[in-house]
């Protein structure tokens, strides 16, 4: 595909995950990321005040613990549960804030076992033990939105459920903070490829380039009330510009960061949840842990 869409690169995000040996062979259309949302009535309780927005990972923790401590079964953060293919999308805004890795940007390298990641999870875990409720995303989502729970982490699909069950909630959504300042976070999406099998990769071509224009994206994002097209062109829209929980998921994809492709992925994915499944919930040590599933990325790797 490469040739079909080089013209276009600079005009979208998400390309990272549509290339492979510095070939491309998806082009990315939706994507999405995960930021804050605070409960803005339950913050407005404690001493900090409503306007106490974490900018580190220092406040984050002030904020938490602020918000857990008016206690009538109230938390201050949403820690995931052993979710499968949940869990690591928690703790992966925190490694990315970091500037951490799990293997480096030419697929070839486990770096998994870095003093970043170690760092980031430790703050996952000191979350998680002193001020969080646990349980399921859909479940800590249920208890955000019933003033239960102070901060969550989540994506836009949270902004849809508020409008489309008219939830009366006052609330707030900022970037994920890093160890100093707003930093980088998870991102994924949808992403369109031609099978190399087909017999009308032209028309299939078109058909890409069609959908995934900067118009098109936004008649989808405003029926769909998406927040974060890949079209760079698309996200400068009023749309966005005039609603500022879209536009933090805006900002917040331009500093977010995409698993380096490979083909082991759904394999190490499942060796990372293990990893913090580990020592979120069995204590295991958390220096060790990140050691052991770094071996296991790195023979995952050399095995190709």
């Amino acid at each position: 595909m490469t040739e079909n869409v080089i013209k276009d690169t600079a005009q979208f995000n998400g390309w990272s995950a549509g290339t492979w040996d510095s070939r491309i062979f998806a082009r990315p259309w939706i994507l999405g990321t995960r930021i804050l949302f605070i409960n803005r009535s339950l913050l407005r309780q404690t001493a900090l005040g409503e306007n106490a927005i974490p900018i580190n990972w220092d406040q984050l923790k002030e904020i938490c613990y602020a918000i857990d401590s008016l206690g009538k079964g109230i938390y201050g953060f949403g820690s995931n549960a052993a979710e499968k293919h949940r869990l690591y999308k928690k703790y992966l805004p925190f490694l990315f804030s970091a500037d951490g890795r799990i293997v480096s940007r030419d697929g070839k390298y486990a770096v998994f076992a870095s003093d970043r990641a170690y760092r980031a999870l430790k703050l996952y875990k000191e979350l998680s033990d002193s001020c969080s409720m646990i349980d399921t995303q859909r479940r800590l989502e249920d208890a955000f939105l019933d003033g239960k729970v102070g901060v969550i982490i989540s994506g836009d699909w949270l902004l849809k459920r508020i409008r489309n069950e008219n939830i009366d909630i006052d609330f707030v959504t900022t970037l994920i903070p890093g160890p100093k300042y707003p930093w980088k976070s998870f991102a994924g999406g949808e992403f369109l490829a031609i099978s190399e099998n087909s017999t009308n990769k032209a028309e299939a071509a078109r058909f890409i380039e069609y959908i995934t224009s900067a118009e098109n994206q936004l008649l989808f994002c405003k029926a769909n009330y998406t927040a974060t097209p890949s079209s760079k062109v698309a996200a400068k829209d009023e749309f966005f510009r005039s609603d500022p929980n879209l536009q933090t998921f805006i900002m917040q994809l331009n500093m977010s960061q995409m698993v380096t492709p490979m083909p082991q992925w759904v394999y190490v994915e499942d060796i990372i949840e293990k990893a913090l499944e580990e020592v979120l919930f069995n204590d295991a040590p958390a220096a060790e842990t990140l050691y052991e599933a770094n071996q296991k990325i790195k023979e995952l790797i050399f095995k190709e």
